[in-house]
């Protein structure tokens, strides 16, 4: 399991890997993933509250157990 955490500039809602998250009133946003053995894409995707896309990024990481 891994934590995927930042800040938006603004509150609103982020997007990690496809499920919904919402930031708190500081734009703040944390939650956590379980990763599979190998190569994981963490794709974290960002809107305001009206819906405007406000950033997008992508990470890979490997996991061995």
């Amino acid at each position: 399991v891994v934590t995927v955490q930042g800040v938006m500039s603004e509150p609103g809602r982020v997007y990690v890997n496809g499920s919904l998250n919402t930031t708190d009133d500081e734009g703040v946003f944390s939650t956590s993933l379980a990763l599979g053995e190998g190569e994981n894409v963490i794709k974290v995707r960002g809107e305001d509250r009206a819906g405007n896309h406000t950033l997008e990024q992508e990470v890979k990481v490997r996991y061995q157990p």
